[in-house]
């Protein structure tokens, strides 16, 4: 009877022992399990990343909706602005029948400040109002100086995308009795905006919100313009190229396309220009091909004096960008001489540029 027991005691330890031995090897089973799961989630997710990040960029852009500007119609001109108290307020647009243009500023329906002005010939003069009353023309200059730079009797415009207030005004530079740049609203003299370069998009998704406002507020005023991309690094060239195109083709441009290389020498190592090189070159090849225009690079001084004129950039005229008192090559067609400038109207800072020849 001692031996039944114990042969019975025995079976049941055995069956304990096998049962949690399987309990443990259950345990090791799901824990490989979880990090095999694991593993293929972090494969894919690592496979799918630029799809992954395309698609949150795409539902992040897709929120942004174009800026649509008010319009409201006074007897018989349409001004583009803001209205308070069925007044004109701030800066804006007058298109007056027959052709005519009035561009400047309002101060409760009444005009105040430099205006321009175009007739129905797109003839443009600049003229002086106070308390809605003209008082003569403006006092407009023909240079800016900047630093030891003197720009005599140049092409000066701004560059412009959806940071910059949205109505537009007179489009003329607040500069002071010596023709530097000024941040007083109240000068009593202004170099004319010529040109007007506007962001049109960048990477695969980004269309700027203004882009096309600028576009037509530009025509509106007989404003030559331009465009440029940010290129990005990190998307399908081919699909940038198609953006930015489908945003310029329907655009009276004056100027050629515009590649914009964002970052420094402290932002770009050698070793990711040289990354980066064949990406910009695409870019600029494709734009060519699709447009027959030549374009053009936007960068900083130091990104064009350690990378552009020693690679192939160098092919192509530049837009660059340099506050100080550099000396600039042949190549330089463009030259973005501050970021702190001022528009009449405007109360916040505008890039400047230089149109260093046709």
């Amino acid at each position: 009877m001692k031996e039944i027991n114990k042969k019975k005691s025995k079976a049941k330890t055995s069956k304990r022992k096998k049962k949690k031995s399987r309990k443990g090897k259950g345990w090791k089973r799901f824990i490989i399990f979880m990090f095999l799961c694991l593993g293929v989630i972090s494969l894919v997710l690592f496979c799918s990343r630029k799809m992954i990040q395309d698609t949150i960029v795409r539902w992040t852009m897709a929120r942004e909706t174009p800026f649509v500007p008010n319009k409201y119609s006074f007897d018989d001109a349409l001004f583009i602005g803001n209205v308070m108290n069925n007044h004109s307020e701030g800066p804006g647009i007058m298109q007056l029948e027959g052709g005519a243009v009035l561009a400047g500023t309002w101060k409760d329906g009444k005009k105040e400040g430099v205006f321009r002005e175009s007739d129905a010939q797109h003839k443009t003069t600049f003229t002086l109002w106070e308390n809605d009353v003209c008082i003569g023309k403006a006092k407009t200059l023909k240079s800016i100086r900047r630093d030891k730079n003197l720009y005599d009797k140049a092409k000066f415009g701004i560059d412009v995308s959806k940071y910059q207030p949205e109505y537009w005004g007179a489009m003329a530079i607040c500069v002071n009795g010596s023709g530097t740049l000024s941040a007083d609203l109240n000068v009593e003299q202004w170099v004319p905006v010529d040109f007007v370069i506007m962001k049109a998009s960048e990477g695969i998704t980004i269309i700027d919100r203004q882009y096309q406002y600028h576009s037509e507020m530009a025509d509106i005023l007989d404003i030559p313009q331009g465009a440029y991309h940010v290129i990005s690094t990190k998307t399908d060239v081919y699909d940038q190229v198609q953006l930015y195109v489908s945003q310029i083709q329907e655009v009276n441009l004056a100027f050629p396309p515009i590649l914009d290389i964002e970052g420094s020498t402290k932002e770009i190592s050698p070793e990711q220009f040289k990354k980066y090189e064949p990406i910009y070159i695409d870019w600029l090849e494709q734009v060519e091909k699709f447009t027959g225009h030549r374009p053009m690079v936007y960068c900083c001084y130091d990104f064009y004096m350690s990378y552009g004129k020693n690679s192939k950039l160098k092919q192509y005229d530049f837009w660059i960008a340099s506050y100080g008192s550099n000396v600039f090559p042949s190549s330089c067609r463009l030259r973005q001489i501050s970021d702190h400038g001022r528009i009449a109207g405007w109360n916040a800072d505008v890039d400047i540029d230089v149109l260093m020849y046709k």
